[in-house]
């Protein structure tokens, strides 16, 4: 009798020990189900939440646009377009949003190959060097397979390394593969040189045809002026950003070159100058919890998206639709703006009595034929 409880008792227990084993499988299996599952509703919550954030954005734009009659200057306000609250969400996303103007620098792509020397030779390289790394930068980044003067394509390069890939720049980490340019860029051991931070700073690897004055840094302006063989003198920054002479309203900004030459009498660059931004990068990330969501759209008016088509179209024979972007994640062109919907986020336009502007400019759309030009996304939701 005995004998018989005990295999009874040792079967009860190989069952529970059992039952037990199948009960963690699936309980592991359904919570990690659970979990994909919930990453991806989490996903597509935050990605609504995003664009919504971009809308907000934009109509953000398109109110200092129509309170100042265009857009200049991050000095209008609209940097941190969301920053006073301008949308809220039901669900406790919160969301990031910074504008700047890309136009503010000079396009590579736009650049001549004695354009390029000589911002290179100014910067500090030798004639020699800049001049070879010029042709190598746009053998690099050209259409075609033929070598220039000083330049190289993919015979030219060592077997393993990465070659030409004939088509724009998408990174500044290209330019430690490009031959001449490597030496120039990085030192020994891979460190940026003054040469490449004053490079990256003044120039953008968009694809736009003039320069917005009142976004430029230093480094921009000074390259604009030693193109043309003109002296670069600080106050045409500090005349720029209202630092020196008339300035009313708190208005710094300049709409034309008479506004400008009326701060000051130092050289001003003729050429690739404007006083409006063409291509602006607007950059959102939404956040919930442990989950993120980033967007990265190029907003541009009908120049920019005509250099871009232009560019595209010579590099790819291709439509713009099909251009690609060394940023990871989705990355789609031509938007419709009108297909996600934004019914959780609250827009919240600011009066045109809003501190963020002064002028009293007449309202004026947004004008110029302003669109999405690139949209890259990425999301992080674990």
């Amino acid at each position: 009798m005995k004998t018989r409880h005990a295999n009874a008792l040792i079967f009860t227990l190989g069952l529970v020990f059992v039952s037990s084993i199948v009960a963690v499988g699936i309980v592991e299996h359904a919570s990690k189900a659970l979990k994909t599952r919930a990453s991806s509703v989490c996903e597509r919550s935050l990605r609504a939440d995003a664009y919504s954030a971009l809308y907000a954005s934009l109509a953000a734009l398109s109110e200092y646009s129509e309170i100042d009659g265009g857009i200049y200057s991050p000095e209008q306000g609209w940097e941190k377009p969301l920053a006073d609250g301008r949308v809220e969400f039901e669900n406790g996303t919160i969301a990031e949003v910074k504008i700047s103007d890309e136009s503010g620098k000079l396009p590579l792509s736009n650049l001549t190959s004695a354009e390029i020397a000589k911002i290179l030779e100014e910067a500090g390289a030798s004639q020699g060097d800049a001049k070879e790394a010029a042709d190598c930068i746009l053998d690099w980044s050209d259409s075609d397979t033929a070598a220039r003067a000083d330049g190289a394509e993919a015979d030219d390069y060592p077997n393993g390394s990465p070659k030409p890939p004939n088509r724009p720049i998408r990174s500044f980490e290209e330019f430690r593969h490009i031959k001449t340019a490597n030496e120039i860029f990085f030192g020994e051991n891979g460190e940026p040189t003054e040469i490449f931070k004053t490079f990256a700073k003044g120039v953008s690897l968009e694809h736009f045809d003039r320069v917005n004055l009142n976004s430029a840094p230093p480094e921009t302006l000074k390259m604009m002026l030693d193109i043309e063989e003109k002296d670069y003198d600080p106050e045409l920054y500090s005349a720029l950003r209202g630092q020196t002479g008339m300035v009313s309203e708190g208005i710094v900004w300049v709409k034309n070159l008479a506004q400008l030459q009326q701060r000051t009498s130092v050289e001003i660059p003729a050429r690739r100058r404007a006083f409006a931004a063409q291509l602006l990068k607007i950059e959102i990330t939404a956040r919930r919890g442990i989950g993120e969501y980033s967007l990265c759209a190029y907003y541009g008016n009908d120049r920019a998206a005509s250099a871009l088509k232009t560019k595209t179209t010579a590099v790819y024979n291709a439509p713009e639709t099909k251009t690609a972007s060394a940023a990871s994640g989705k990355i789609s062109s031509e938007i419709a703006t009108s297909t996600i919907s934004t019914g959780k986020a609250y827009i919240k336009l600011a009066s045109s009595s809003s501190a963020a502007s002064k002028s009293k400019t007449p309202a004026n759309p947004l004008k110029g034929g302003y669109k999405i030009l690139k949209l890259h996304e990425r999301g992080e939701t674990q």
